[in-house]
């Protein structure tokens, strides 16, 4: 009732139905149909590639098609073009990883037909290496690897040498010595999807942070003294000076008066915001507001008898016994130009000092000197005076 035929070729054929065939009541009816070339698009879902900064396609139309047929193809997504009209359009680039539609319609005069396929396009690598937030650790570092669309790796740890390198995901480092490095990370290394990125690393020990200051305490000689103190340390982003008075600075290079003469505990205070350490040092000052006499006076007799007393001719500074100083001051703290001779009595020099440490012991060259009357000078300046001072006597040198 209803046939189907498969005609020879294509062309035009003249189709006849009758009915009731043979009858006195048939009846026929021709008509005209006219048979046209298969048209059967198709085409394989080719293999992904890295081109233009994303994952491209080389297309290929295929299935049953004739010599004047006519070819369009539709890309969804975000791709580097919407549609082509070639038969194998090629470097498709899609820009993001998923699943897209992708439709080859082949039309003749008569005829069209669709096909419609997804396409997979994967994740292509980006290498990232996770930022550092760890500071001031030593030498050894852990790397977190932040990559995607990655499963290789090669990691350039920015030090010259064979043992510069790891194809570990996460690896650790330990570093020569301190300073900063170019980190390098590749994903996916020798292919054609190959990223990479790199990363500046400071390596810097657990406690980097070093005080250190020049601090004068001020000339009581000016007419108004003042100390002076500058920090000269390093790794440092902010300091501040408590004076001991109550009052506080927050420079690296101050001025101070105090209020009053005496002595007071100064604290240094150091902050690094890298590695948030913060270090404290101390040390005692003694603010001066006014010159200090230093009287010199000198024994009438020395012993150089092993018997640790009056073993040395040596000044005799009034100010240090009965309490005119401050603590753990001397007279040679106020006093310059300091000069200790001494002679016989035909005035021949026998010993020569302005270092105020080592004191005449009794001896001429390494000989002890014979008991008797020697003479001597001591020659000084004291604190703020321009003029200096000249202190002569006799002492009698015994051994008993």
């Amino acid at each position: 009732f209803e046939p189907s035929y498969t005609f020879p070729d294509t062309g035009s054929y003249v189709v006849t139905l009758i009915v009731n065939p043979g009858e006195t009541c048939a009846d026929t009816i021709s008509q005209l149909f006219t048979a046209y070339p298969e048209i059967a698009p198709d085409f394989d879902i080719p293999e992904p590639f890295c081109a233009g900064g994303g994952m491209a396609m080389d297309f290929e139309g295929g299935g049953v098609f004739g010599s004047g047929d006519e070819f369009v193809w539709v890309f969804d997504g975000p791709t580097s073009i919407d549609s082509e009209d070639s038969i194998d359009p090629s470097v498709i680039i899609y820009n993001e990883p998923g699943t897209y539609d992708v439709s080859f319609t082949i039309t003749n005069d008569n005829c069209s037909e669709t096909i419609i396929q997804s396409v997979d396009i994967p994740s292509f690598p980006v290498a990232a290496i996770q930022p550092q937030v760890a500071f001031c650790t030593g030498l050894d570092f852990d790397f977190v690897n932040a990559s995607t669309g990655s499963s290789s790796y090669l990691w350039d740890f920015g030090v010259p040498g064979p043992d510069d390198f790891s194809n570990d995901e996460n690896p650790s480092f330990s570093y020569p010595d301190f300073g900063e490095y170019n980190v390098t990370l590749i994903a996916d290394p020798g292919s054609d999807c190959q990223d990479s990125t790199h990363l500046n690393l400071i390596v810097s020990p657990e406690d980097p942070v070093v005080i250190a200051y020049d601090f004068d305490p001020g000339d009581p000689c000016d007419s108004i003294p003042g100390v002076q103190a500058t920090f000269i340390g390093f790794n440092v982003d902010e300091v501040t000076w408590d004076m001991g008075d109550a009052t506080v600075y927050d420079e690296f290079e101050i001025s101070h008066i105090y209020p009053n003469q005496g002595t007071y505990l100064v604290t240094i205070t150091a902050y690094y915001e890298l590695c948030d350490i913060t270090k404290e040092d101390q040390f005692e000052v003694y603010y001066q507001t006014e010159a200090i006499d230093a009287p010199i006076l000198m024994p009438n007799v020395f012993s150089p008898n092993d018997d640790i007393w009056n073993e040395r001719l040596k000044p005799f500074f009034p100010g240090e016994n009965e309490g005119l100083l401050p603590p753990g001051r001397t007279t040679f703290d106020y006093i310059s130009e300091y000069k200790l001779q001494v002679y016989n009595r035909w005035g021949n020099l026998l010993y020569d000092s302005s270092d105020g440490i080592n004191w005449w012991d009794g001896t001429i060259n390494g000989e002890r000197a014979e008991e008797g009357t020697y003479y001597f000078t001591v020659t000084y300046k004291e604190q703020c005076e321009a003029e200096s001072k000249s202190y002569s006597g006799s002492v009698e040198l015994l051994y008993r």
